[in-house]
């Protein structure tokens, strides 16, 4: 027969959750265990997300030529999920103002709202001009690479104001202001107190070079037990394999135009979870 003393688990008056405590299975079974059937939470914000561009297809469709796969919407709606969030995962909306306008619309009823394409200056960047009509517009450009074509503003939905994150067309540039931007901002939603991944310093193993006037995140692999990291391979903001063999950024910064190999630098660890 198993017999537990009363107070080896917790004891009266002692405060077992603070605010802001992520509720995992154990935090759940828990309260389960004190009686505690309902309890106030924050919820997971609901994202609206969708690409752009007339060049943009399905990730099941035949490419013509001039085209290519959407693959912005699956890799952001899966990292919305992994950021606690809910995605709603909506379609792609052509370079037409109209289009655009309607899509934005529909997509203000959601928390958040992320998009992928249209921020850059071309004749078919058609986001800045609607999301001024539709509502404000903090920053449209970063001094980062790559990702310098970022916007950030607000959506007017009666009295709400919705964020809205326009993100970079190409698959990494998405993927990379996703997590450097987005992540904690969907974090701090949820009342998250520690929205930052943990950072570690490093022994560079090769020589990296860069645009002096630029913040540079070089896609790397870190090996903890060496303090060492090297590049994934080829930087360039197309090649999503960049990012699937990362395991953390190289956080380089601007004023210079080439890191030499020796030199340490700071890694953060986008593997990790941001602390508790």
């Amino acid at each position: 027969m198993s017999v537990r003393a009363a107070g080896e688990d917790l004891r009266k008056g002692e405060r077992i959750l603070t605010k802001a405590t992520v509720l995992r299975p154990a935090e759940i079974g828990l309260l389960a265990s004190l009686g505690r059937a309902r309890i106030r939470v924050t919820k997971r914000p609901r994202v609206a997300v969708f690409s752009t561009g007339d060049e943009v297809v399905d990730a099941g469709a035949a490419l013509a030529p001039g085209q290519i796969r959407d693959s912005n919407r699956y890799s952001l709606a899966a990292a919305i999920r992994a950021a606690g969030s809910d995605p709603v995962v909506g379609g792609i909306v052509p370079d037409d103002p109209g289009a655009l306008r309607a899509a934005l619309i529909t997509a203000s009823s959601a928390d958040a709202i992320v998009t992928s394409g249209g921020v850059s200056v071309g004749d078919h960047d058609h986001m800045k001009p609607v999301l001024s009509e539709l509502g404000t517009i903090d920053f449209w450009a970063i001094a980062i690479r790559p990702g310098r074509p970022l916007a950030f503003g607000e959506l007017r939905d009666g009295d709400r104001r919705v964020p809205i994150f326009g993100l970079p067309g190409n698959a990494v540039s998405s993927l990379l202001t996703f997590e450097l931007f987005v992540r904690p901002a969907l974090l701090r939603m949820q009342g998250r107190e520690h929205v930052s991944r943990p950072r570690a310093r490093a022994r560079l193993l090769e020589p990296v070079e860069t645009v002096k006037s630029l913040r540079f995140f070089a896609r790397g692999i870190y090996e903890r037990d060496a303090g060492t990291v090297r590049t994934t391979g080829p930087q360039g903001s197309g090649i999503l394999r960049s990012m699937v063999l990362a395991n953390c950024l190289i956080d380089l910064a601007e004023g210079r135009d080439r890191y030499e190999a020796g030199e340490t630098v700071d890694v953060i660890l986008t593997e990790e979870p941001e602390p508790r």
